[in-house]
């Protein structure tokens, strides 16, 4: 039976290292997302070269390990760093995410798998601070992702980065310690106000009641109440004593992101989120924020940085999070950090035609339709089509999406 809640309850398991963690969380997974190929994980960690693979993981242990490194060498590599650095908290069916290349990916399947498979169908979780992990499973035949699994995931994604800032976290605080009722035990930093007490309060009751059996039995109002962060800043995490008391820890989990001065703590983290494809509502979720406060944070942080729009706002921060170093210029008694946005289409966007490209140049640099029609001497409506020519080809579905595949 599918039990989404029990993939989030893995999220947090953290008494293990890496392997032992992701083992857990594809056991979870698999009354969902197994079709009876086994399940894989591979992590991905971004460098200032692109990125690299962590670790591959898979469920049970077959032979399917081998396919899939095999999958993933030279020109499989890549593809997925882009999909999985650009692509937001998705989940579906490769041939969906790149239909133009959907016959490329079928024939590359059926010949690492022997003929059995014909596809993959998985999702993405990100840290948010530059790691991520994709998940999935063979598909044997192409076979479309159904909206309600698409819908959730894109929860339980936010539940699975905020596992893997934990696991990977050095110096993490506990900043409260609560029992299962919701009875702040321990306060100190920023959980000790009488506000930060009552968040976290009404957090673990309403935690408590998406784990019992009437909560798992709707997903969708049990993801819905259990959100990434609780006060865009703690994870709750089970501790249980040695008299097997269960109480629940509020670790600072908030993603660490690099930051070209002069944006607060949180539009850094919501720029981060915007770079890799994240839509407002799934970085909301993430952060444990409204999504009113994320078009805040977007606006204020456009306007602070002197951009043109929330697209150059996401190509500035996948340079950030590739790990490219900003430029650092003394001018008089001001120190200045310059950094540059990508001005180049890279060759993952070979698909388009020349005029397409022209127009996601123009698009990621800030420009309205208005804008590149005067631009290139074309009709409004001739950019609006060529723009619906470039998701289609892409399999992405906005501007922000548009400048976060350029970048990757």
């Amino acid at each position: 039976m599918a039990d989404w809640i029990s993939v989030v309850e893995a999220a947090y398991g953290l008494d293990s290292d890496v392997a032992g963690w992701t083992a857990r969380v594809l056991d979870a997974c698999a009354p969902i997302l197994d079709v009876g190929s086994g399940l894989v994980a591979c992590h991905f960690q971004r460098t200032a070269s692109g990125f690299e693979i962590d670790q591959i993981v898979t469920r049970p242990r077959l032979a399917a390990e081998g396919a899939v490194r095999g999958i993933l060498g030279s020109e499989g590599a890549r593809l997925a760093g882009e999909l999985v650095f650009s692509r937001g908290a998705e989940f579906a069916a490769l041939t969906e995410q790149i239909p133009d290349r959907a016959d490329c990916i079928e024939s590359v399947f059926r010949k690492m798998t022997g003929g059995r498979f014909a596809d993959g169908c998985g999702g993405i979780a990100h840290s948010g601070d530059g790691r991520a992990m994709a998940l999935g499973s063979a598909l044997r035949e192409r076979r479309p992702s159904d909206a309600a699994t698409r819908a959730r995931w894109a929860q339980v994604a936010g539940h699975l980065g905020a596992g893997l800032r934990l696991l990977h976290a050095l110096g993490r605080r506990d900043e409260a310690v609560l029992d299962p009722d919701g009875r702040v035990c321990h306060a100190e930093g920023e959980a000790e106000s009488q506000s930060a007490r009552e968040v976290l309060r009404s957090a673990v009751r309403r935690m408590d009641s998406a784990r019992t059996r009437a909560g798992r039995s709707d997903a969708d109002s049990a993801l819905a109440s259990w959100e990434g962060l609780v006060g865009g800043r703690w994870s709750l995490i089970d501790r249980f004593e040695a008299d097997g008391r269960r109480y629940l820890v509020a670790r600072c989990n908030e993603p660490d992101v690099a930051n070209p001065r002069g944006l607060s703590r949180c539009e850094a983290q919501v720029a981060q989120f915007l770079a890799t494809g994240h839509s407002e509502k799934q970085i909301a979720y993430a952060l444990g924020i409204s999504s009113s406060a994320v078009s805040r944070r977007i606006a204020s942080a456009v306007r602070k940085l002197g951009l043109r729009s929330r697209a150059e706002l996401a190509s500035l921060f996948k340079t950030f999070e590739a790990g490219v170093p900003a430029r650092e210029l003394r001018v008089g008694d001001c120190h200045l950090r310059i950094a540059t946005c990508c001005s180049s289409l890279p060759q993952t966007l070979g698909a388009l035609s020349r005029a397409e490209r022209e127009v996601a140049g123009l698009v990621t640099h800030g420009y309205s339709d208005a804008q590149i029609a005067v631009t290139r001497g074309a009709s409004p409506r001739t950019v609006e089509n060529q723009l619906h020519g470039i998701y289609r080809k892409l399999g992405i579905h906005s501007r922000t999406e548009l400048a976060a595949r350029m970048s990757a």
